[in-house]
Parts: C-alpha cells; structure tokens; sequence
C-alpha cells in the first residue's frame, strides 16, 4: 500500500524505489522528486474521480449512474464488434473470398532500432464479431529497459481500435470485451517482474502501435 488511512506512505515509497541501489553495480531511482510527485499525481487524480462520481450519484441515484456505466460500455462493445465485421465485409471483398465470408486473418511484423521483433496475427471472427489478438512469435524480453508490461499492449489495442471507429467513443473497458489478447510470457511484451520497463511506455508503446495499424492497413 502506498496510501494506508488517507496518508501517503512517502517514507516507505522512497524506501522502496532506493532498495536497488543496495545491490552491486545497481542504483536506485535518479529521480526520486518526480517519481513521488508522480505518484502523487495519480492518487489526486483518482480521488477526484471518486469525488465527481459520487456528485452524479448524489444527483441521480447509484441505480442510474451504474445503468449508464454499463450503456457506454455496451455502446463501446457493439462499436468494436461492428469495425470487426466492416474490416472481415472488407477483405472478402476485396479478395473476393467467396468460401469463407466470416473469418479473415491479418498480420504484421515490426521491429526495434536493436532488431528486437514484434509479431501480431488478428484473427477475426466476422459472424460473431470478436478478435483474437495473437502476439506469438515476439522476441523475448531485453536487458535494457523497453519491456513493456501487459497492460501496455491492451492500452495500445484499444487505442487503435478506438481510432479505427468512424465516431467518438468514450475510452472505456467495453471496447475490450470481443478482444482475447496472447501475450508470450518472457517476452517483450510479457516480461518477467525483474525486468526492466520504463522505456516501453515511450518507445515499445509506438512500435506497437505501428504494428496493429500495419495489421489493419491504417
């Protein structure tokens, strides 16, 4: 815990990001001033997201406010399921594919400035409107830092499918809902908890981008 009866924890925070440093040839943070402010950051954030929730519960009612938490998930949901089915109408199309209307596959491969590879296979179920993003094939994690944790491959599959609808959704869980995502463990995109990661933020996040895009043909 970081909060623990409304007080920030700052002293076993430090501790915490400093512990590194005890080992050889290691060091702790270099930025201990931003990363508690950062941290900060994001508790402030949530607990004025809890506050402006609870201001429309006041209002409307936790029956409704909850009703329409899961409208614009449903509307995100079937906003998804019908790019799925557009892109598999598309392809059939184009290919005229004639035996098989309901399923398409879709790859691409990228790589990083050290040659390190990201491989997607999509495969679309155009009937059901559901996806399965497979990233079987990806290099294995790196000793440097731009492994890039689970969830940043999810963030970057929703934002490309979120860029891909034609109208503005709302960011939110629904959009994953006809998505099964493969992430090989140890690799890149699936490190062990000792890898290092700050870089796959910034630069593995972009790669990937690239690659769900170049999949899709955007």
């Amino acid at each position: 815990k970081i909060v623990e009866q409304g007080k920030f924890k700052e002293k076993e925070v430090t501790d915490r990001l400093n512990e590194p440093g005890k080992l050889e040839n290691c060091s702790g943070t270099r930025t201990l001033t931003h990363n508690i402010a950062d941290l900060k950051a994001q508790i402030a954030a949530n607990l004025k997201g809890v506050k402006l929730v609870q201001e429309l519960i006041d209002i409307y009612s936790l029956k409704v406010v909850q009703a329409y938490m899961g409208y614009i998930q449903d509307n995100a949901e079937t906003a998804v399921k019908d790019l799925l089915k557009s892109v598999v109408q598309s392809l059939s199309e184009k290919e005229n594919n004639e035996k098989d209307k309901d399923h398409a596959k879709l790859h691409a491969v990228d790589y990083m400035d050290d040659g390190t590879k990201i491989c997607l296979c999509v495969e679309i179920n155009g009937k059901e409107r559901k996806a399965k993003f497979d990233f079987t094939g990806t290099s294995e994690q790196v000793w440097y830092n731009w492994n890039a944790p689970r969830s940043i491959s999810y963030s970057a599959i929703i934002y490309c499918l979120r860029a891909m609808i034609p109208h503005e959704i709302p960011l939110n869980q629904g959009c994953m809902r006809p998505i099964e995502v493969i992430l090989p463990p140890g690799s890149i995109l699936d490190p062990h908890k000792d890898a290092a990661v700050v870089g796959g933020n910034v630069l593995t996040s972009q790669r990937l981008v690239d690659v769900i895009l170049r999949a899709f043909g955007v």
